[in-house]
This record gives C-alpha cells, sequence and structure tokens, in this order.
C-alpha cells in the first residue's frame, strides 16, 4: 500500500507538473537617461528569476541596420529589402525560433509599445515611422503564420508618435508570453526522436552496402 501511495503521489505531481505555466517577459525603456532593459522567467509559484539587459550596448550594436535601411532609401524600404539586409539576424531568430515553438500553443498575455522618435527631419521621420509600421505589421502577420498555436490574451497595444523638430527617441516595450512547460516537454521529446530517425535514415542511404 505504501508502495502505491507513493506512486500515486510522484504521478499527481508529475501531472501537475504538465499542467504548470512557463512564462516568459521582456521589458524595455528608453526614455530620458532611463535605459533599463530586463527578461524574466517564471513558473508560477514556483519559480521567477530577473536578468537585467544592457540597453544601451543592443542599440549601438544593433542600430546600424535600422540606419542604413532609412538612409540608403528614398521612399519607404521594401520587405523584400529588409529581409536581405537583415538576412544574418533572421537567420539566427529562425533557427532560434525553429523546432519546437510553432507547434506550441502560445498566449501572448501583454504586448504593448509606446515610442516618440524623431531622425531630425520631417522628411526623414515620416519614411522612418512608416517603416517601423511596416515592420511591426509584418512581423506580427509573419508571427501569427509560423506560430500557429500563437493567441492574444488581450489586443497588441502600439503607439508610435513622429516628433519633427529635431532628433528624439524615447520608449516602452512590454512583452508578457505563457506556455505550458507538459507540452513544452512532449514536443521536445517528438523532435529529438524526429531527428534521431531522420538521422538513422540518412546514415542507412550513405553506407555502402
Amino acid at each position: 500500500m505504501l508502495i502505491l501511495a507513493l506512486l500515486l503521489i510522484l504521478l499527481f505531481t508529475l501531472l501537475a507538473f504538465f499542467w504548470l505555466k512557463l512564462e516568459i517577459g521582456v521589458f524595455f525603456v528608453k526614455e530620458g537617461s532611463a535605459d533599463q532593459g530586463e527578461v524574466f522567467l517564471a513558473i508560477p509559484p514556483l519559480f521567477k528569476k530577473r536578468f537585467e539587459i544592457p540597453v544601451v550596448e543592443l542599440v549601438e550594436k544593433h542600430g546600424s541596420l535600422a540606419s542604413r535601411l532609412v538612409t540608403e532609401s528614398e521612399e519607404a524600404p521594401s520587405w523584400e529589402k529588409v529581409t536581405s539586409l537583415a538576412q544574418g539576424r533572421r537567420s539566427k531568430l529562425l533557427t532560434l525560433g525553429s523546432g519546437i515553438a510553432p507547434r506550441l500553443h502560445i498566449e501572448v498575455r501583454k504586448l504593448s509599445l509606446t515610442s516618440r522618435i524623431g531622425l531630425g527631419d520631417p522628411a526623414l521621420t515620416g519614411v522612418g515611422i512608416g517603416f517601423i509600421w511596416m515592420l511591426l505589421f509584418n512581423g506580427l502577420a509573419l508571427a501569427q503564420r509560423v506560430f500557429t498555436g500563437l493567441r492574444y490574451v488581450r489586443e497588441p497595444r502600439v503607439s508610435i508618435v513622429p516628433v519633427y523638430d529635431g532628433w528624439h527617441f524615447e520608449g516602452r516595450l512590454e512583452c508578457i508570453l505563457s506556455l505550458r512547460l507538459g507540452e513544452i516537454i512532449v514536443e521536445g521529446v517528438k523532435s529529438l526522436v524526429s531527428r534521431g530517425s531522420a538521422r538513422r535514415s540518412a546514415d542507412g542511404r550513405t553506407t555502402p552496402h
């Protein structure tokens, strides 16, 4: 009876663990002299960990791509040009998000972006704002196609205000995603088994008889 009771406790513990959710949150803010970035991982109510992100270093490292896209085109850049210039970064993101992620049911609990942007010239600011809106719309549409289980708990909130009288940038981004641990584990195992089978089949075809 004791062994049976322990097995039942273990079974219920595993089932409870499978129903727990993994929460991933991203927070960036650039307002005046405040530069703050943070990522948190949580398994409520068991675990929560926050990581600070160096916002200034990230802007300096990756800001050149946006500058090239805006300055190299008199009109708003096409989506084809965006993907061409961002090929290196895009391939890394696709590699990171490939595998099990597109098959998961992902809840977007919060997605909020507010920003005020000025590029020092009214015409350039207008082009830049239009380019940013194009990126946002295409990015959200692409995410919905790739991650078929994506669901928004609340509608995304986006506000981008142009500043025409000088160079200006401030913004705030908040995003919280929620995924079930059990689904991550199941899909991860299925992906490993599938890759192992494909590797063995490829080795079988290349092995001389």
